[in-house]
C-alpha cells in the first residue's frame, strides 16, 4: 500500500469526513471531483466541505455551550441552596437562657384540631343576645379564625399557618369579622 493511499485510507475515516459523505450530494460531489479531478469539481466540493465543516463547529459550540451553562447553573442553584438553608431547628433568640428553636413555634394541626374538640368555643361563650345573633351570620372561616384567636391564643401567623393561608388573608378575615360584629351590634343599639 502506497503512502498516498494510506493517508487517504486515514483521511476518509476521520469522523468528520464520514459524517460529511452521509449526506448523498456531498458523497456524489466527492465522487465526482475523485474520478474528475477538475478545479471546478475541486472548488465546488472544497466550499461544500467548508460550509459543512462551519456548521458542524457551530453546533459543537452550541451543545457544549448548552452542556456547560446547564452545568454552571445546577452549580449556582446547589451553592444558593447550600448558602441558604431552612433550619427550623435553629434558635429563636440566642441571647436568652431558654431559647425555642423555629420547629417548636409551628403548630401541629392535629394538636390544634384535638384542642379546638375539647374546648368550648366563642358560640358557648357569648352571653350577649345581640353578639350571638350577629356571630351566627358569620360564615365558617370567619368563626374558626375568631375560635382559634379568642379561646385557642394562636397568634395569626399560627392560625395562617394551620389553615394553610397568607398571614395577611387571616388578618383580613379577622377585621372583617369583627366589623361586621361591630356594625351588628351597633345597628341594634
Amino acid at each position: 500500500m502506497s503512502k498516498q493511499t494510506l493517508l487517504n485510507f486515514q483521511f476518509l475515516n476521520e469522523p468528520i469526513v464520514k459524517k460529511f459523505l452521509t449526506n448523498s450530494t456531498n458523497k456524489k460531489v466527492f465522487k465526482k471531483a475523485t474520478e474528475h479531478p477538475t478545479l471546478q469539481n475541486q472548488q465546488l466540493l472544497d466550499q461544500r466541505f467548508k460550509k459543512f465543516y462551519k456548521k458542524a463547529r457551530i453546533l459543537k459550540y452550541l451543545t457544549t455551550m448548552i452542556k456547560v451553562s446547564s452545568i454552571d447553573f445546577d452549580k449556582r442553584n446547589r451553592r444558593m441552596q447550600q448558602r441558604f438553608l431552612l433550619t427550623l431547628d435553629a434558635p429563636l433568640k440566642q441571647d436568652e437562657e431558654i431559647t425555642a428553636s423555629r420547629i417548636e413555634t409551628i403548630p401541629d394541626k392535629t394538636e390544634v384540631d384535638t384542642l379546638t374538640k375539647c374546648c368550648i368555643s366563642l358560640d358557648e361563650c357569648i352571653t350577649d343576645p345581640q353578639l350571638h345573633q350577629a356571630y351566627t351570620n358569620l360564615n365558617e372561616k370567619q368563626k374558626k379564625i375568631l375560635n382559634l384567636m379568642y379561646i385557642e391564643g394562636l397568634t395569626l401567623q399560627d392560625i395562617a399557618t394551620f389553615l394553610g393561608d397568607s398571614r395577611q388573608n387571616v388578618f383580613n378575615i379577622y377585621k372583617r369579622s369583627l366589623n361586621k360584629l361591630k356594625q351588628t351590634c351597633n345597628q341594634e343599639d
